[in-house]
């Protein structure tokens, strides 16, 4: 299935430019801790890239599986059960895009000049308006700041800090494409996401129909409003079909990453033609090293996996549970 996974050059054609540049501006004590942070977006983005091929494997599976004695003109609601697998590909998209637009802000730190960026999640907590209502050393929020602390995230954040020209280092065209991208692309996939992670299953119930000439399709939608907080209030009238909006919404973040990587080169580069010749030689094992001597051992492939003993060890002290 992920044997056509793009690699970091093929998502980002000169990221690898991009990260020569910031590495030769180091101490060589340092380059190795960059690494590790930097190596985040690509990870992501392509996490992203998998559970896009994990939903629409997800949907032929279903073809095959459901829709055996299906009629043109027809259709089937799903059972939950059945319904889930596509589910959990959609909640894995929504989190990997978003975790690879807080790995370029990263990037937009460690490239500009000045930067007061937002560094973490925790330094956003401290910086966010909202930080003045927490009372120091209690663990208790109203719900209204509980609300806004689970909103944060990188890009919202310099986004919100553009809008109130908290970052007068950000260069002009960046504040412009991160604004349309957000308003764009990224405010409702991060609706989606805080939905998915804080609110309930994000996704509708889905109906496998036939159409009058024989073609299978899957009704599988996302929330009208991807700002609403109340479970019971979420509406799929019509609804936001699920597969083109997780294809539309990847073109444009990988877009966006791009246009932001091609800016900081240019910002950053004495000569950007000649700098986007040169690109940092991936690292080919990516992590901490990992000591290895004497005899080495792993775990078996295919390792012996048996769900329905799992769970039933996990319950066997329950009274009535396997009768």
């Amino acid at each position: 299935m992920y044997a056509n996974l793009p690699k970091r050059d093929d998502l980002f054609p000169h990221l690898g430019s991009l990260e020569h540049i910031l590495h030769s501006q180091l101490p060589s004590d340092r380059v190795s801790a960059l690494t590790r942070e930097l190596e985040q977006l690509t990870y992501h983005i392509r996490g992203a890239c998998a559970s896009l091929l994990q939903l629409e494997a997800v949907r032929n599976e279903l073809i095959k599986t459901q829709a055996t004695s299906l009629k043109p003109s027809h259709s089937v609601m799903l059972v939950s059960e059945a319904v889930d697998p596509l589910s959990f590909a959609l909640d894995g998209y929504l989190h990997f895009v978003r975790r690879g637009m807080d790995g370029l802000v990263l990037y937009l730190r460690r490239a500009t000049k000045g930067s007061k960026l937002p560094a973490s999640f925790h330094h956003i907590l401290l910086r966010h308006r909202t930080s003045e209502h927490l009372v120091s050393g209690s663990t208790r929020f109203s719900g209204r700041i509980w609300t806004q602390f689970v909103q944060m995230n990188g890009v919202g954040v310099i986004v919100k800090g553009i809008e109130k020209r908290r970052w007068p280092e950000l260069n002009n065209k960046i504040t412009d494409i991160t604004l349309h991208y957000w308003n764009n692309i990224n405010r409702r996939l991060k609706g989606y996401r805080d939905q998915s992670n804080h609110t309930a299953i994000v996704s509708s119930n889905c109906t496998l129909l036939m159409t009058s000439d024989s073609r299978y399709e899957l009704r599988l939608q996302l929330p009208d409003d991807p700002e609403e907080r109340s479970p019971s209030k979420l509406r799929y009238d019509p609804g936001i079909p699920a597969m083109t909006f997780v294809v539309n919404s990847l073109t444009a973040t990988i877009k966006y990453a791009n246009d932001i990587v091609e800016r900081l080169i240019d910002l950053n580069a004495d000569d950007p033609d000649e700098a986007r010749c040169y690109s940092l030689v991936l690292t080919p094992i990516r992590g901490a090293p990992i000591r290895i001597g004497g005899t080495v051992s792993g775990e078996p492939v295919p390792y012996p996996i048996d769900i329905k003993q799992i769970v039933n060890e996990a319950t066997k002290d329950i009274s009535g549970a396997h009768e």
